[in-house]
């Protein structure tokens, strides 16, 4: 079993035997060299530039890690995976977090947050069930993203 052989020699010296190097790198000892990378990306902080009705804060695709902040007028807060506003009508991607005027607000996620594949875009909504876009809406929102 020559192939079994090959696969143990490799395991127990992190080597494969000379002459089939194929894709592995080594060092100048002969030592395989394993590069221990990451495939998430820096979180970063979108704060929206003062009280606003909607904001995009990020047009491609990404994590939501949290979202929290602060609201000056009622209603409801809709999250969309979306690259810009949506229009009046469009159902949320996340269950709407409800509004107080002077109340703080934090939209509850996953401990590694929540993918949307095309965009993360906040809006202040007058109904719950679909976005009825309040232009009146005021909230202060930070959100973290990748």
């Amino acid at each position: 079993m020559a192939w079994l052989d090959e696969i143990l020699r490799f395991v127990a010296h992190a080597r494969k035997p000379d002459g089939s190097l194929e894709e592995c790198r080594l060092d100048a000892d002969g030592n395989l060299r394993v590069v221990v990378a990451t495939d998430s990306l820096e979180p970063a902080w979108d704060d929206s530039p003062g009280f606003v009705a909607h904001r995009i804060v990020k047009a491609t695709s990404g994590t939501l890690l949290h979202l929290s902040g602060y609201s000056e007028s009622s209603g409801y807060l809709h999250v969309f995976d979306a690259t810009a506003l949506p229009a009046d009508g469009t159902k949320p991607t996340l269950a709407p977090a409800l509004l107080w005027s002077g109340w703080t607000i934090a939209v509850p996620l996953p401990p590694r947050g929540r993918v949307f594949k095309n965009g993360i875009v906040w809006a202040v909504s007058t109904t719950a069930e679909a976005l009825t876009l309040d232009a009146a809406g005021r909230a202060f929102v930070n959100a973290q993203r990748t």
